[in-house]
């Protein structure tokens, strides 16, 4: 007898591609800050981040200079005097959900465009740039004036002490530049609220480890007076593992000369976070000279993230099989 043909509705899933894959959309991130619009510095109620604004609290271990630190159109202004080890730095959210790099290739990037008012790199110091995943736990309202350091400890607990992320960090002419981790805090004093400096026993965080190598820095040294720009890029490269690099140009925008580059993989137990959701920036001063200050002006945090909307598309499909001759399709 002949083989009966017959349709069978087969309750099997036929995939369209032959390994699962996670069908998503391609999202663009954008946040630009140069302070035409409603950013506040060390506002006691700040309000949350918006596409173009948002709050900054500047954290310090020495007194402000200028006290309280200027905000006005392109330009954010903030310091601390002369100081042989003194350190200051700006903290904001810049999302209200984390930017989550969850496939190759999904990357984050900050752009900051500051000038060197004065003091920075001029003498042993170090820049700091960081992102971070804050768990949408703010920094402290009006900020730290002089007291984020191991000699106070009335703000150990909550602000920016289990934020999590990564720091590029270029020091003075010789020294060694790196990306580092800047992990959570164990509470014990205010230097738990530091995101961006290594070296002080009073002032810096805890923890950090370099990500891939340091780079030896021959030439980094900074004029008063001119303009720079930096930018710490982190793209997800393969599953809890993270490329960073860290390049500073000279001028407003990154066609200027290249003064330096540096980078690492992230992965095992220096992968913190995928997710971004907060910044920080700013300079520890390691000798003596002029006023440390900086004037930012403006911040981009731009990136590329794959949104996955769901399970891969699973088709059902009548197919035509061939019933061995004394079978029914019952």
């Amino acid at each position: 007898m002949k083989n009966i043909h017959c349709r069978v509705i087969l309750s099997a899933l036929l995939l369209v591609a032959a390994t699962p894959v996670a069908f998503g959309q391609l999202i663009s991130f954008a946040f630009a800050d140069n302070f035409t619009n409603s950013s506040t510095v060390n506002s006691a109620s700040p309000a949350n981040p918006t596409t173009n604004a948002t709050a900054y609290e500047t954290v310090s271990s020495k007194t402000w200079a200028p006290n309280p630190p200027i905000l006005t159109a392109n330009d954010l202004r903030f310091g601390i005097a002369s100081s042989s080890s003194g350190s200051f730095e700006e903290e904001a959210l810049f999302a209200t959900n984390p930017v989550a790099l969850t496939e190759p290739g999904d990357f984050i990037q900050m752009t900051i465009t500051f000038t060197n008012t004065s003091g920075l790199l001029v003498g042993a110091g170090q820049l700091g740039f960081g992102l971070y995943n804050s768990g949408q736990v703010k920094p402290f309202a009006s900020g730290l004036n002089g007291t984020a350091t191991t000699g106070n400890t009335g703000q150990a607990v909550g602000g920016v002490q289990n934020w999590a992320g990564y720091v590029g960090q270029i020091n003075y002419n010789g020294a060694a530049s790196r990306i580092m981790t800047r992990p959570a805090q164990t509470p014990t004093a205010n230097n738990d609220q530091d995101l961006i400096t290594s070296g002080s026993t009073s002032s810096s965080y805890t923890g950090q480890t370099t990500v891939g190598s340091t780079v030896t820095t021959p030439a980094v040294t900074l004029t008063t007076g001119a303009t720079y720009t930096e930018v710490l890029n982190i793209t997800l490269s393969d599953t809890a593992s993270l490329a960073i690099t860290n390049s500073l140009y000279s001028g407003p925008n990154t066609s200027g000369t290249l003064i330096v580059t540096f980078g690492g993989i992230a992965t095992n137990t220096t992968y913190l976070t995928g997710g971004f959701d907060a910044l920080a920036f700013g300079y520890r001063a390691g000798a003596t000279g002029p006023t440390n200050c900086m004037d930012v002006s403006s911040i981009s945090v731009t990136g590329s993230v794959t949104q996955i909307t769901g399970p891969p598309t699973i088709l059902t499909q009548p197919l035509d099989v061939a019933v061995p001759s004394g079978q029914s399709c019952a």
